[in-house]
C-alpha cells in the first residue's frame, strides 16, 4: 500500500488516505488498535528515530540538537576542564554514538559535530580558536 504514495485512487483520495481508512481499527494488538504511521512519520525504535522509507534526517536533526544542547548547557556550567572531558567522553559523545551502528552520518555531519565539542574544549581550556584538533585528543 505504501510502495506508490502519489498513486490516486478514487478521484481526490490518495493511496496513503485510503490506507488509513482501511487499517483504522482493523488490525488489534493486545486489546488495542494497531495506530496508521505514514512512510514518511518518524517513531522512535529502541532509541533511534526510524521511517518506513528510510529516511534518516529525523534522526540526524535529533542527534544535532541534542548535541548542541548538552554543549550549551556543559558551556555555561562551571564544571573545570578535566570535569568537562569527563563529561564529554561518558556522557554526550557516548549518547551521540549511541545511534552510530544503525545512521547513516555523511562526513561534513560528523566534522559539524567534531567541530563543536571541541569549541567547548577550546573554551574551558582558553585555549585559541585555531588551535589544532590533534593536540585536543590525546
Amino acid at each position: 500500500m505504501h510502495s506508490n504514495a502519489s498513486k490516486q485512487m478514487r478521484g481526490n483520495t490518495s493511496m496513503p488516505d485510503y490506507a488509513q481508512h482501511l487499517l483504522t481499527d482493523n488490525i488489534i494488538v493486545q486489546g488495542q488498535a494497531a495506530q496508521f504511521m505514514r512512510p514518511d512519520e518518524p517513531f522512535r525504535y529502541l532509541g533511534v528515530l526510524v521511517t518506513m522509507d528510510l529516511n534518516w534526517s529525523h534522526q540526524i536533526n535529533s542527534m544535532t540538537h541534542k548535541l548542541s544542547s548538552k554543549l550549551e548547557r556543559l558551556n555555561k556550567s562551571q564544571a573545570s576542564p578535566k570535569q568537562v572531558l569527563d563529561i564529554l567522553f561518558t556522557v554526550v559523545i557516548t549518547s551521540i554514538a549511541y545511534a552510530f551502528p544503525v545512521t547513516p552520518c555523511s562526513p561534513s555531519e560528523l566534522h559539524n559535530w567534531d567541530t563543536q565539542t571541541l569549541a567547548i574544549v577550546k573554551s574551558k581550556y582558553g585555549l585559541w580558536d585555531k588551535t589544532g584538533t590533534a593536540l585536543l585528543w590525546w
